[in-house]
């Protein structure tokens, strides 16, 4: 019933744009790896998703939201999902023959996954090819623990993990996790350890399940990002943003790519995490550091003065340092 579904849905489109050479849609993303395309639009909310659509094409595969006749049709929507964190969303154009070729995102199993994960697409004929679907491992029924267990529990991972033993401390947490005390610190205890121990796959499942899930990916960036695996991040991040609400996940790909030395890219994002989170001092300074490396000093020292006003302590002092120096 699935498979029919799919056929008729495509058919619809291929009548509704068969007397056009062309038709218009959002693009959300783009990647050379068809995988990657896919685990972003399986991550797209269920209201976004049913009006998704990934394309193939020579190089690249595109994630695309909606179908129009005219781009004029599309610009009410353009607003709606840049809203939501798709700033790099844009209306573009395709022709409605690629319709035939779009692959279906939902009717994969975990054992065709295996075998396409990471594949780079260079050539077209490789491009139509069934999706794949990515489920979390089921757990088991949990057993719920009281509060003197959960106590003891978090206080032996707390032990491991000072021994570094990650793996053991990560262990426990899950238990008390899945004991019924799934609290935002656990949660982020959780994801940093994951990130620690760089297991992209555990932290694309418990994004499923965690409430917090903003706190919990930058818990896993956070680690990530300390044993030096900035490709995780951004394979983790980059088609999840539409879960930054406060602009830390933005924050954790500003500090990627200016570690990279990609300044253009990290000062976008230093922007639009500070202005998601304007009255954090960290995110200003953080924006103001990159205009002041980039030599757009001016601006630098407009961001200084606004973020010195909210900043204490040492941060307070630093910026009233950069600030005499700047003038």
């Amino acid at each position: 019933m699935k498979t029919k579904i799919f056929i008729l849905f495509i058919f619809f489109h291929l009548h509704l744009f068969a007397n056009s050479e062309v038709f218009y849609s959002i693009q959300l993303f783009s990647s050379n790896d068809k995988s990657f395309a896919i685990e972003f639009a399986q991550q797209l909310p269920q209201n976004i998703q049913k009006d998704t659509l990934i394309i193939p094409f020579t190089k690249s595969v595109a994630v695309r939201y909606k179908q129009a006749i005219s781009s004029s049709e599309l610009d009410e929507a353009l607003k709606e999902i840049k809203l939501l964190g798709f700033k790099d969303a844009i209306i573009t154009q395709t022709r409605y023959e690629r319709l035939s070729t779009v692959i279906d995102f939902q009717m994969h199993s975990d054992s065709d996954m295996l075998e396409e994960q990471n594949t780079i697409l260079n050539d077209e004929d490789e491009m139509v090819q069934n999706a794949i679907v990515v489920t979390p491992p089921p757990h088991e029924e949990p057993i719920l623990i009281s509060e003197n267990e959960k106590t003891t529990i978090l206080l032996n991972a707390d032990e491991y993990f000072s021994k570094h033993n990650y793996r053991k401390s990560l262990e426990l947490y899950e238990k008390a996790y899945f004991g019924g005390h799934n609290s935002k610190d656990i949660e982020v205890n959780i994801g940093y350890i994951i990130g620690l121990l760089q297991d992209s796959q555990k932290a694309s499942d418990f994004t499923t399940i965690v409430n917090e899930r903003e706190a919990f990916l930058y818990a896993v960036g956070m680690g990530f990002l300390e044993v030096d695996r900035d490709d995780l991040i951004k394979h983790l991040i980059n088609p999840r943003l539409f879960y930054d609400e406060d602009g830390y996940l933005l924050l954790l790909l500003a500090i990627v790519y200016e570690k990279e030395q990609n300044y253009t890219t990290s000062k976008e994002f230093y922007k639009d995490a500070y202005t998601k989170n304007r009255f954090n001092p960290y995110f200003g300074y953080l924006y103001a550091r990159i205009l002041d490396i980039t030599g757009d000093n001016l601006q630098a020292l407009d961001i200084y003065k606004r973020t010195q006003r909210i900043a204490q302590n040492e941060l307070q002092d630093y910026i009233t340092t950069r600030i005499k120096e700047l003038r």
